[in-house]
């Protein structure tokens, strides 16, 4: 350890012994080296399947741990200022009915699914349907 230390100041001292003109030359050849290191390193971590996974978990990870439930459910409320380019501003407040909503979804997905998909095929296999499109098309919505 003690040798290496010697060696990185006796390299300081001739880098700084350097004319500017050198010093900089030094530099981009470093700068290129690091490059080339950082290209490798890139490429082989684009490489490893289980690195891209562990990676992938870890967002996931992150994602939930930083979910805000406030900010997911806000609904517009009003807007502050109409006018006023400067402090207009829309203010938004936590809606504990858009949260009921979907608890209930999630609770009952399969029955609204299959209730959903049973007014779908209702409505295509009817003879006589006033905006037939609209309403499948308005069904299909709500079934994502």
């Amino acid at each position: 350890m003690e040798n290496n230390l010697e060696k990185v100041k006796h390299s300081i001292k001739v880098y700084n012994s350097l004319s500017q003109y050198d010093q900089k030359e030094v530099e981009n050849k470093i700068d290129r080296e690091w490059s080339k290191v950082f290209n490798i390193f890139n490429n082989l971590c684009d490489n490893d399947e289980e690195l891209k996974k562990v990676y992938d978990e870890l967002k996931e990870i992150n994602r939930i741990i930083n979910f805000n439930i406030e900010d997911y459910y806000e609904v517009y409320d009003h807007t502050v200022n109409i006018g006023d380019p400067e402090f207009e501003e829309d203010i938004y407040y936590f809606s504990q009915k858009e949260l009921d909503l979907a608890k209930y979804v999630s609770e009952n997905y399969d029955e609204i699914q299959k209730e959903l998909r049973g007014e779908i095929q209702k409505l295509k296999s009817s003879k006589l349907v006033f905006f037939r499109s609209a309403k499948i098309e308005k069904l299909e919505r709500m079934l994502e």
